[in-house]
């Protein structure tokens, strides 16, 4: 199993290094340029952004392996300061019955080195015994204590006829003199008994203790190289956050570069566009006063007439209509609809102007018709404006919205999509808007 641990631990390092290596040799831990020359925008791909969200996903990946192990090498480590701890407790211990056994050792020496001198002691009576046994006329007192004493007077003077008594009594002086010298010679090999016990239990101890040594040093350079297994494991944990960190930079740079040139490029069509539906209505608004309120030919070379129209509303019902066509916002198209939940374009316009008491025929080629014609140049808040298939024709009119000032409008656009903001710069804005 640790084998295994270590060849994935491995893996993952590789891993790691290789995807570090990538990103540097790509680039995408550098700077994103959002311009190659001064004013020339440069649009990052959607490839790149999919590719700089892989790398950030690809970064994440190898900083959760990263920390799993550098967090498993961490445990490892405490288990092996716990070892060391116990380790030295159990060296600590060992010590201390080494010092108690010394203790007990110079103390049975001592009581072994007693025991020793009385034996010889007792041994020197006894032989000084056996010969004063053959020596009855010596001088018996030299230091044989009660046994001498007792023999001396046996042979003094009137002193034979307690003969008998006074053997009697050497005989029993004689028996606690041998008491004595078993004592002592049980005392003698008790003390030997002892020193060698405490001679081997030192012998014991000190191979215990040297053994616990062995284990401690043993533990302690395993937690060393633990340790650094730690350090190395906890930088590349860091290097991999670092690198996590700029892949996220990166997207987030290509991304914002990506929109921003997006954004540009779509204000850039949006202001072509409105110029040249400017163009468009200045000069159709020529073209209008010039024929004396009749558009150009159409395409059948027949004139058709612009028709009149007045203007009933007031500026304030058309503010009105405006502002509650903006509370239907997000409302589903539904053709044929006026409302409440749903709406198609006239029925939008017919309901806002109702709301105000303003009545309007729910068909867009019909509020065109009957509204005031209003330069597209000159619209009000309030005010219609209207798309055709062929913006010289009012007949083939097929859209309208309500303007809401600024180039946008509120409208019901299509199926599928709902009541919103939107800009009246298109393709088929007619040159003219009506006023209700």
């Amino acid at each position: 199993m640790a084998v295994i641990a270590h060849h994935r631990m491995q893996v993952r390092r590789r891993l790691v290094a290789a995807f570090v290596g990538g990103l540097l040799c790509t680039g995408l831990l550098a700077p994103v340029p959002v311009r190659a020359t001064p004013g020339a925008p440069t649009v990052p791909s959607a490839a790149a952004v999919r590719r700089a969200h892989a790398a950030a996903a690809a970064a994440a990946v190898a900083l959760a392996h990263a920390h799993t192990d550098a967090t498993s090498a961490q445990a490892r480590l405490d288990a092996l300061d716990t070892e060391v701890e116990q380790a030295v407790e159990a060296w600590n211990g060992a010590r201390a019955d080494a010092d108690e056994a010394a203790a007990a050792l110079t103390e049975a020496q001592a009581d072994a080195d007693v025991a020793q001198a009385n034996a010889r002691s007792a041994q020197n009576d006894v032989d000084r015994l056996a010969v004063a046994s053959y020596q009855v006329g010596a001088d018996l007192s030299g230091g044989l204590g009660e046994f001498a004493a007792v023999v001396d007077s046996a042979f003094r003077p009137g002193g034979i006829t307690n003969l008998t008594d006074r053997m009697t009594q050497v005989g029993q002086v004689a028996a606690d003199r041998r008491h004595g010298i078993d004592d002592a010679l049980a005392l003698r090999l008790l003390a030997a008994q002892a020193q060698a016990a405490a001679a081997q239990s030192s012998v014991d101890l000190a191979a215990r203790e040297s053994a616990v040594a062995a284990a401690t040093d043993g533990v302690r350079a395993l937690q060393a190289s633990q340790q650094s297994e730690v350090v190395r494991l906890t930088a590349r944990r860091d290097a991999a956050a670092t690198v996590l960190a700029h892949a996220r930079t990166a997207t987030s740079t290509l991304e914002s570069a990506r929109a921003e040139a997006l954004r540009r490029a779509a204000a850039a069509r949006a202001a072509a566009a409105r110029a040249a539906a400017a163009a468009v209505a200045a000069r159709r608004a020529l073209e209008h006063r010039a024929s004396g309120g009749h558009p150009p030919s159409d395409t059948g070379g027949s004139p058709r007439a612009w028709p009149d129209g007045a203007s009933t509303s007031t500026r304030a019902q058309r503010f009105g209509a405006l502002a509650f066509a903006k509370t239907q916002l997000g409302k589903p198209y539904v053709a044929g609809e006026h409302g409440p939940d749903s709406y198609d374009c006239s029925g939008l316009t017919s309901a806002a102007y109702a709301q105000v008491g303003v009545a309007m025929i729910q068909y867009s080629q019909t509020q065109f018709a009957r509204g005031l014609k209003i330069p597209v140049s000159a619209l009000q808040p309030g005010d219609l404006v209207f798309f055709a298939t062929d913006p010289s024709d009012w007949l083939t009119i097929h859209h309208v919205g309500i303007y809401a000032g600024g180039g946008q409008m509120v409208e019901a656009p299509h199926t599928g999509d709902h009541v919103k903001f939107q800009t009246i710069w298109q393709d088929e804005l007619m040159a003219y808007g009506a006023r209700p």
